[in-house]
């Protein structure tokens, strides 16, 4: 990689990039604690008055729970950096490899999965749609 601009260039350097780094969104903005994960009914996935000022609900097993992040990687078909998948013919943009999710230490199944992909109405927002599991 290097940098050019007018009449002048900066040196070249090799950087190793990960297709990778997961990030799920939290509540209180902060990088940690309760992550926003919602209920189909768009509550939050936490307990009933947790986060000041959210409608929040405790998830169930059996529940379906929506999980919105970064970095999942690379989805098919594939789509251009700072493209929302809704301004395209094709909006549905599913990740080529299934993220591995852990509710209570229990993992969710292949067949749990109802979606993992590019959310279709926002720019590099993944979305995954898990069931969970019987036994959290």
């Amino acid at each position: 990689m290097g940098v050019t601009g007018p009449g002048a260039s900066g040196n070249t350097v090799t950087v190793n990039v990960s297709p990778t780094a997961p990030g799920i969104f939290s509540a209180n903005f902060s990088g940690s604690g309760q992550g926003i994960i919602f209920n189909p009914d768009v509550s939050i996935a936490a307990p009933t008055g947790s986060i000041a000022g959210r409608l929040t609900r405790p998830a169930r097993p059996g529940d379906y729970i929506i999980i919105w992040g970064v970095g999942l990687g690379p989805v098919d078909p594939p789509i251009p950096s700072g493209i929302s998948p809704s301004l395209t013919s094709t909006p549905v943009r599913r990740l080529r490899n299934f993220p591995r999710v852990l509710v209570g230490n229990q993992p969710v199944a292949a067949g749990q999965f109802d979606f993992a992909g590019l959310n279709a109405d926002f720019v590099g927002i993944y979305q995954v749609n898990v069931q969970l599991p019987a036994n959290v």
